[in-house]
């Protein structure tokens, strides 16, 4: 079935109240999860926000997320608005009218990227891939996901009483011209080559989407030392060395990898809240470990993820307050520095 496009923008009050009424819960559930699993945190640019369901989802399952929700459709941030001020998320979602194409954004300024179902509404999607590509900081969680277009009109009649088959005549006709304005895999994969994307996983993640993501990493390791690492759940996976548990890795795993100059006497342990604790880098070198990960599946949240800083045995970790530091959740950063930082243990 050939491409058949739809208006770039949704920009009547009719389509935005339709669309907005369209269960699209599960499917919002399931992006969100994935996005955290890429470690999707931080700074997050949302394109193609709509009435800002994602984002409103996001905040809610990643308290330290803050996003820029960018749509060019006024009607559609109208809703948005609303449902961000009755969710009591006005101060953490930052709605944008702009132009994907043509983001009024600096250059890597956002920690990661996601983006639902914005790219079937562009004729050609290549500027706002660029864009994409731009704004994204190097080491950021990516994930954009969208509808794939069927072989045939049976085949999007089929999806269209399956999963809007309960909806209205609108409804159904909005979701059976997205079918008809969507991209095959293969497509999609070539445009992202172009635009300086190639590093993204393609997929197709259902019988009606594709999804295109890469890992953005959970944890730093710098400060004063030789090399410098960001590493992504898989990275950390990949360290033999684990304490406690299978679940975790020796800090001494990570310090042989950044190899820490000799001026390093301290290791300040970053966290998420702007939480800070400074360490004698010697007294937790050998105890000290991560926890990133139960079983296969990444830290959760509310298990203090994706990343933990541990001391196992707290009552070995000496004098100083450094039993003060025996977990601390939602870690970041840890930095080598020359001696002890500011310390929000401390008042």
């Amino acid at each position: 079935m050939e491409r058949v496009l739809e208006p770039e923008v949704m920009d009547t009050e009719s389509e935005a109240k339709a669309y907005d009424s369209m269960d699209h819960s599960d499917v919002n559930r399931a992006f969100i999860r994935r996005f955290l699993e890429l470690g999707g945190s931080g700074h997050v640019l949302d394109l193609g926000c709509g009435p800002a369901h994602i984002p409103i989802e996001l905040c809610r399952r990643e308290p330290h997320a803050r996003v820029t929700a960018v749509d060019a459709a006024e009607s559609m941030l109208a809703v948005g608005k609303r449902r961000v001020i009755a969710a009591g998320l006005a101060e953490r979602i930052h709605l944008v009218r702009a132009d994907a194409k043509r983001l009024p954004f600096d250059d890597h300024s956002f920690d990661s990227i996601m983006s639902n179902s914005i790219v079937h509404h562009l004729p050609d999607p290549r500027p706002c891939l660029r864009e994409i590509a731009r704004v994204a900081r190097a080491e950021g969680a990516i994930l954009l996901r969208d509808l794939v277009r069927p072989a045939s009109e049976a085949e999007l009649d089929h999806l269209v009483d399956l999963y809007a088959g309960d909806a209205t005549v609108e409804q159904q006709g909005l979701y059976a011209d997205s079918l008809r304005a969507a991209f095959r895999v293969s497509e999609v994969k070539a445009m992202l080559a172009e635009c300086g994307l190639d590093e993204l996983r393609v997929y197709a993640s259902s019988d009606r989407h594709w999804t295109a993501d890469r890992e953005g990493a959970i944890l730093r390791v710098d400060g004063l030392v030789e090399h410098p690492i960001a590493l992504t759940f898989s990275a950390l996976s990949e360290q033999t060395k684990s304490t406690p548990g299978e679940g975790g890795v020796a800090l001494e795993a990570l310090l042989a990898l950044a190899r820490p100059q000799s001026a390093g006497t301290h290791l300040t342990i970053h966290g998420a809240d702007a939480f800070c604790a400074s360490v004698p880098l010697a007294d937790v070198a050998a105890r000290a470990g991560i926890l990133f990960r139960e079983g296969r599946l990444p830290l959760a949240r509310e298990r203090g993820g994706p990343v933990r800083f541990v001391i196992p045995d707290a009552t070995t970790c000496g004098k100083g307050g450094i039993d003060r530091c025996a977990t601390v959740k939602a870690v970041v950063r840890l930095e080598v520095t020359e001696g002890a930082r500011p310390d929000s243990r401390r008042g």
